[in-house]
């Protein structure tokens, strides 16, 4: 007589077990990656935040720096970030240009963004002479 199977057998259970662990590995990359470029991301779009406010703050402050390369730091989004901003001259006496790279660590190895921007000194705007009418 021959008995009915009733389950599934040992070497079954477990190919299905080897199935579901390399699919749930591949799941676990792909969240790990998503992650790693959902970081890089916000790193370098607050960076080019951080940057724009600072060549932003330049031009509003109305001086005119001398030409030098400095590290500052500010703070966005609950973060730290580590600003280097040169300001060098042109061949117009009237403009300068500013290059600004944020960092996202102290060590400034993780650069985060990266912009340059001119600043002009503008000559304040000569006064109107007005011709003069006579009535006869």
């Amino acid at each position: 007589m021959k008995q009915a199977s009733a389950g599934f057998t040992l070497l079954e259970i477990l190919a299905a077990l080897l199935i579901v662990a390399v699919g749930l590995g591949a799941v676990s990359k792909v969240i790990g990656s998503t992650a790693v470029v959902l970081q890089i991301s916000e790193e370098r779009l607050v960076g080019s935040w951080v940057a724009s406010n600072h060549l932003a703050e330049l031009r509003l402050s109305r001086g005119w720096p001398a030409a030098s390369e400095t590290d500052q730091q500010t703070s966005m989004g609950g973060r730290t970030w580590h600003l280097r901003q040169k300001i060098s001259s042109t061949t117009d006496p009237d403009l300068l240009r500013i290059d600004v790279d944020v960092f996202s660590d102290e060590d400034h190895e993780r650069t985060a963004a990266r912009i340059f921007g001119y600043l002009a000194r503008y000559a304040p705007p000569l006064p109107s002479v007005q011709g003069h009418s006579e009535d006869h």
